[in-house]
């Protein structure tokens, strides 16, 4: 993040903004130049279990979270929330809590990086996948996983051509390959607004549901801002998928955040944990290209805080969040397609080490570290996101 005058007083506001039951100690503010995190947390946070010592919910107001013991059973009393890796937040009611229930359902875990999977899990444990949607979830993820087999192959094959043929049989690709990427991201969207939303017959979980949960479970402090983000992330409408990718970030960067030795380390680039190992010296162009993306990042993450969150934890209709949503998703879009220019631009200047030392040459390190950073760079975000959220091996 570029160090401007008000870095250290934002640190403090996010800090206070997800836990302000915690201490200084816990939440130590650090220099994670030029990592784009903006909470500056020097420890993971903790994600073992929700029950802890602290069964306060406090950073919220006190309408969104007075409890009504006369209300009558959730209708959803148990959801798994992804925060990274393979790794899930169970938000779970007491009640589910004491039965020692705590293991996300096996048949949804080839969509663990979906953005419906949270949904998913709470209709699995309550017996309510009707047929015709189960037999839609397995098409969608055959022709997804289908798609990024494809597209791993086509990168082993262009790895054995010259420069300049393979860049043009990775075009011919593109448009051949095209309709089918559209297909599975508008398939990937109707899934979720058809989980999120649903009906009388077709039963989804909405916001209100993950919120009258939330409400009936012991949470332990620490955990407080995944649950807050991965309530915003998954089940608020109204927001892109670029943004709902920036907001797993943050998830990455409270539980995994980057701890590598030397003054430049890596830089998150996506929600799946894909990071780039900086070269150990960088040329004014990667420097400035660097600045330029890690900036407009935190612009934009400083923006989702900012907007999201207090309204969805005081606004009284979950339609003031969703109108919140979809006029944020419609300011930042052109930030989105700015910072993807960015990512474009760091990648190429990194390509271009200052010398042939292995320690001037940046690399692709996570998930999908098979690829190489040179492959990454020609990936669009929709061809990313296939990568990212498929289940095949690679």
């Amino acid at each position: 993040m570029k160090n401007t005058p008000n870095r250290a007083t934002w640190a403090i506001i996010t800090i206070g903004f997800f836990a302000n039951t915690s201490s200084s100690q816990d939440n130590a503010i650090v220099d994670q130049q030029p990592s784009s995190n903006p909470f500056n947390v020097q420890q993971p946070i903790s994600t073992q279990g929700m029950h802890g010592r602290n069964s306060t919910y406090g950073n919220v107001s006190p309408k969104f979270h007075q409890r009504n013991t006369t209300a009558k059973a959730l209708r959803f009393p148990a959801t798994y929330i992804p925060i990274g890796g393979e790794q899930t937040l169970p938000i779970v009611s007491e009640k589910i809590a004491a039965a020692g229930n705590g293991a996300p359902p096996e048949k949804a875990a080839p969509f663990l990086r979906e953005p419906f999977y949270p949904h998913l899990t709470s209709l699995i444990l309550e017996n309510e996948v009707p047929r015709g949607l189960q037999k839609r979830l397995d098409n969608f993820r055959a022709t997804r996983d289908a798609a990024a087999t494809t597209v791993f192959q086509k990168i082993v094959e262009l790895e054995k051509l010259p420069a300049d043929e393979a860049s043009v049989s990775w075009a011919a690709f593109e448009e051949q390959e095209a309709a089918t990427w559209e297909k599975i991201e508008t398939e990937r969207a109707d899934l979720l607004d058809r989980l999120q939303s649903g009906g009388v017959w077709a039963r989804g979980v909405k916001l209100i549901d993950i919120r009258e949960l939330v409400l009936s479970s012991e949470t332990d402090y620490r955990t407080v801002p995944l649950i807050d983000l991965g309530t915003l992330r998954h089940f608020t409408t109204g927001l892109s998928m670029d943004q709902r990718d920036l907001i797993g970030e943050f998830q990455l960067e409270l539980t995994e955040p980057d701890t590598a030795e030397g003054a430049n380390r890596s830089v998150l680039i996506s929600a799946t944990g894909n990071r780039i190992a900086l070269p150990k010296e960088l040329t004014s162009d990667q420097s400035q290209a660097l600045q330029s993306y890690t900036q407009t990042k935190a612009e934009l993450k400083q923006e989702i805080l900012t907007t999201m969150l207090p309204v969805l934890r005081n606004a009284f209709y979950v339609s003031e969040v969703e109108r919140t949503a979809a006029r944020l998703n419609e300011i930042q879009t052109p930030k989105f397609e700015r910072m993807a220019a960015e990512l474009e631009a760091l990648t190429t200047a990194l390509n271009e080490p200052a010398n042939d030392s292995p320690q001037n040459t940046a690399h692709l390190i996570g998930p999908e570290s098979s690829i190489d950073l040179e492959a990454f760079a020609m990936l669009s975000g929709t061809q990313r996101r296939l990568l990212a959220y498929s289940s095949v091996n690679h």
